[in-house]
């Protein structure tokens, strides 16, 4: 969302305005729990292919280039 201010000139140039977050900070943080929590049960049960490394813990692109290499 861009808030217009007075003496700005025109705001498609990108250095003229900064966005901003509207969102509740509680939000925020507890978007981050339920998110933490759905990843550990994922882990925990199993329910990604071993091949899917996208946003895993301890998975880094090196696991990715060795799937592929062997």
């Amino acid at each position: 969302m861009v808030l217009w201010k007075p003496g700005k000139p025109a705001y498609d140039v990108p250095k003229v305005y900064r966005p901003i977050v509207l969102l509740n900070t509680m939000d925020k943080v507890l978007t981050m729990i339920i998110a933490e929590e759905i990843s550990n049960v994922v882990e925990k049960e199993g329910l990604l292919p071993v091949n899917h490394f996208g946003s895993r813990p301890g998975c880094t692109t090196m696991d990715t280039i060795h799937l592929l290499i062997h």
